[in-house]
């Protein structure tokens, strides 16, 4: 949605500035409209500049026309510094050399700028795309979203991108990712039977085991009920304690039941 706004924002931004082109030329207009789309001009950029993402735009032939607060945050390049400035200026500060980047797709199609990213996805005319990019002398995980600029009558005038750091986010997944590869290591290569269920007593997994032993086959057991294995007095303690589990009352302990195998057998 926020993007879905700055990009009609802009959009209106270029319709207000031809718009006072004409207002200018008519004798009718004089000063008063050249001051109500400076004040059009000053209160857009307030918006697009309170927008969380670093965002910036270009014309059709490059040279930059925004570049709002939380990428000056993020490069440290005000934009004092950097609008009305083209020649690929806009990538300095995140590779260090002039070069197409992200939003210079949405106006040209090109496959080795395309390779650059880990993904670009298209979705109508908006690109996505995630790269590691060295900001700062620090090495990100940068996520873009890149669209049109479009003047009153449809035509392409330029591209807009917003860009989020999504390090912290990508570390945490990673850090995620090998931590459940240990625990499965170690549920997997367990001499001992481990299942998983859900909330609702239901199975979402056993390690290899709980499959050997039970001589059901993963199919056969996934989605079941636990007393599908587990032969339970209702009113002994391992029952009582199931059911505590299933109402958000967790708790660790430790006692006997049978184990019922596919044949019929107890363990």
């Amino acid at each position: 949605m926020k993007n879905k706004i700055k990009t009609r924002l802009i959009k209106w931004w270029g319709n207000m500035r031809q718009m006072g082109s004409g207002l200018k030329e008519a004798e009718s207009s004089g000063r008063g409209a050249e001051k109500i789309l400076r004040e059009t001009e000053q209160w857009l950029s307030q918006i697009i500049n309170f927008l969380p993402d670093a965002t910036f735009a270009i014309d059709k032939g490059g040279k930059v026309i925004v570049w709002n607060r939380a990428i000056e945050d993020m490069t440290g390049v005000k934009a004092s510094d950097i609008i009305g400035k083209s020649d690929y200026e806009y990538s300095l500060p995140f590779y260090g050399i002039r070069r197409p980047i992200l939003i210079d797709l949405v106006l040209v199609s090109n496959e080795e700028i395309e390779r650059k990213y880990r993904f670009v996805k298209k979705e109508g005319g908006v690109l996505l795309a995630e790269a590691n990019v060295p900001v700062r002398g620090i090495n990100k995980v940068l996520w873009g979203k890149a669209s049109p600029l479009y003047d009153n009558e449809g035509n392409i005038v330029g591209a807009i991108e917003s860009i989020r750091d999504i390090t912290a986010r990508k570390q945490a997944e990673i850090a995620l990712q090998e931590s459940e590869e240990r625990f499965r290591t170690l549920v997997e290569n367990a001499s001992d039977i481990i299942f998983r269920t859900d909330s609702t007593g239901h199975f979402t997994f056993f390690n290899p085991v709980a499959l050997r032993l039970s001589g059901f086959t993963q199919e056969e057991l996934l989605g079941k009920n636990y007393l599908t294995l587990i032969r339970l007095d209702m009113r002994d303690e391992a029952a009582k304690w199931f059911g505590r589990q299933f109402v958000k009352k967790i708790e660790n302990t430790y006692f006997e039941y049978p184990f019922i195998t596919k044949s019929g057998q107890e363990i």
